[in-house]
C-alpha cells in the first residue's frame, strides 16, 4: 500500500491542501447540469472511497491498516479536488490548447485534464437508467481524459506499428483515484486502450478496459 502521509506532507510542503484534476464542461441547462453534478458527485465519492479502503499487506493477504494510517488516508482522500471550469466550446482541442498555456498544479502535476461534453453527459444518462443493473460496466459513467502534451507528429505510426494512440481516452469515472497514481508513474499513451480509427470503443478501468455501451447504440 502507498503511505499516505508522504503525499500529504509533499502537498504541504509546497503549500499545497488539494489534489486532483481540472475538468472543462459545457453544461448550460438544468438538464446538463444536472448530469454534470451527477457525474461529479459519482467521481468524488468513489474517489475517497478507493483510498479510505485502502488495505496494508499484500493483495492477496491484506490487512486492516492502523488507526494512524487510517487517519492519513482519511486525510489524504479529503484533500481530493476536482477544479471544474465552463468553457463555451468544450472540445478535445480547445481544453487541451487552454490547458497547455495553465500553470495550475491541477493541469502541470500529470499532464492530463478531464472534459466532460455531450458524449459524456449521454455516458451519464445511460448509467443512471442503468443504475440498478448488476452489471458494474452498464451503470458506470466515463469521462473524457486528454493527454495535454499530446502531440500528432509523435504517435504517427508506420507501415510496421499503425496509429493507436488519439491524445486522449475514455475513463470510468470510478477510477480517477487509479488513474491518478498511474500516472504519477506512466505516460497515458502507456496506459490509454488503443484505437485504429480514433473512435474509442474502449473505457479504461485501470486494467484492459471494456466496451462502451453507447458505441452499440
Amino acid at each position: 500500500m502507498f503511505h499516505p502521509k508522504r503525499y500529504t506532507d509533499t502537498l504541504r510542503a509546497f503549500n499545497r491542501t488539494q489534489w486532483g484534476f481540472k475538468l472543462y464542461h459545457n453544461a448550460s441547462d438544468a438538464a446538463s447540469r444536472a448530469l454534470l453534478d451527477s457525474l461529479l458527485a459519482t467521481i468524488e465519492s468513489s474517489t475517497r472511497s478507493s483510498i479510505t479502503s485502502l488495505r496494508e499487506g499484500s493483495i492477496f493477504h491484506p490487512t486492516e491498516p492502523s488507526e494512524e494510517v487510517r487517519q492519513q488516508l482519511a486525510e489524504f482522500a479529503s484533500m481530493f479536488h476536482l477544479d471544474v471550469e465552463r468553457l463555451d466550446s468544450a472540445t478535445i482541442d480547445t481544453a487541451r490548447a487552454l490547458a497547455k498555456r495553465s500553470t495550475d498544479p491541477m493541469v502541470t502535476d500529470h499532464g492530463a485534464v478531464l472534459l466532460v461534453d455531450e458524449d459524456v453527459l449521454r455516458s451519464v444518462e445511460r448509467a443512471n437508467r442503468n443504475s440498478e443493473s448488476s452489471d458494474w460496466k452498464k451503470r458506470t459513467p466515463w469521462v473524457k481524459v486528454i493527454d495535454v502534451e499530446y502531440e500528432h507528429e509523435n504517435h504517427r505510426g508506420n507501415s510496421r506499428v499503425p496509429r493507436h494512440y488519439w491524445g486522449w481516452m475514455k475513463a470510468a469515472a470510478d477510477c480517477m483515484y487509479v488513474l491518478w497514481g498511474d500516472l504519477e508513474a506512466r505516460e497515458m499513451f502507456q496506459l490509454a486502450p488503443g484505437s485504429l480509427d480514433g473512435r474509442m470503443k474502449k473505457v479504461w478501468d485501470g486494467a484492459l478496459g471494456f466496451d462502451d455501451e453507447g458505441e452499440k447504440d
